[in-house]
């Protein structure tokens, strides 16, 4: 008799390119541990001894040898190819008044700071289908029954939305069309009618 037919959550197809991962498997397991999971690395060195174990009989080997394995995977991973740049950062003496002691060591360090480009990087995220509907692309307002605004997250705040709309004119346009393209919808008997998120171009 044949195994059951898998479901399509616990199915994982082997095919694609999944460098510098073997297979989906690999990328799955990592994606587990150390996004959803955020397993420390000695209980992650453990679930892979067990899992090394298991696999004797077959003479398999596990996703990773170790952490370090991992984590040099995860590393290596291709993902929007961003390039590292660099600032340097000091002190500013100026500000401080003469005195007659030696400034401490901390205000005379000069500091290294990393970052990628952060409109590059914002292009590569909404270029990526991964983040698609993971969050809002645009500012929102939310309110309850009795009136309260809700707050979710800084788009539904009142600075995003204060800089998304530049005069009342144009908020009450905005917020018009909005209503007319989404709707209200009813959320449970403490709520009921509440604007949500609008559309957006694509979903």
């Amino acid at each position: 008799m044949p195994p059951p037919p898998l479901d399509s959550d616990s199915a994982l197809p082997l095919q694609g390119n999944w460098t510098p991962y073997n297979d989906r498997k690999e990328f799955e397991a990592a994606d587990l541990l150390f996004t959803y999971q955020q397993m420390s690395a000695s209980n992650i060195n453990k679930l892979l001894n067990i899992w090394e174990a298991s696999l004797v009989p077959f003479n398999a080997p596990p996703p990773f040898t170790n952490t370090s394995d991992m984590y040099e995977t995860i590393d290596s991973t291709p993902y929007g190819d961003l390039r590292w740049q660099s600032f340097t950062t000091h002190y500013n003496l100026h500000k401080d008044h003469p005195g007659a002691q030696a400034p401490a060591a901390w205000k005379t360090a000069a500091y290294d700071g990393w970052f990628h480009d952060p409109c590059k990087l914002i292009c590569n995220m909404l270029a990526n289908h991964g983040f698609d509907k993971e969050f809002d692309y645009v500012p929102y307002q939310e309110y309850d029954y009795n009136g309260q605004h809700r707050f979710h997250n800084v788009f539904s705040g009142n600075w995003c939305w204060r800089k998304a709309v530049s005069s009342w004119y144009l908020f009450s346009f905005i917020l018009y069309l909005t209503a007319m393209s989404v709707g209200y919808y009813r959320r449970g008997p403490k709520y009921t009618w509440c604007h949500d998120r609008p559309n957006y171009p694509g979903q």
